[in-house]
């Protein structure tokens, strides 16, 4: 499914880019959680375009994650 998000047109992919790098600056989070985290929030935006990205999201994602 990553693959279909990423021919997928839709600008809240810019919104989720510039999200992430103003919230998870800290060392913990590497570019390979960053990049998870974006798998899910593109997946979750493909899946649902009438809701989009929030600001904020990335963070429900990230602790989902680290629960899971």
């Amino acid at each position: 499914m990553a693959k279909k998000c990423d021919e997928y047109p839709n600008p809240m992919f810019g919104k989720i880019d510039k999200d992430m790098n103003r919230t998870f600056q800290e060392e913990y989070f590497t570019d390979d959680v960053k990049a998870a985290i974006k798998r899910v929030l593109k997946s979750y935006i493909w899946r649902n375009p009438t809701v989009g990205y929030i600001q904020g999201m990335n963070f429900l994602v990230f602790r989902l994650m680290s629960v899971l």
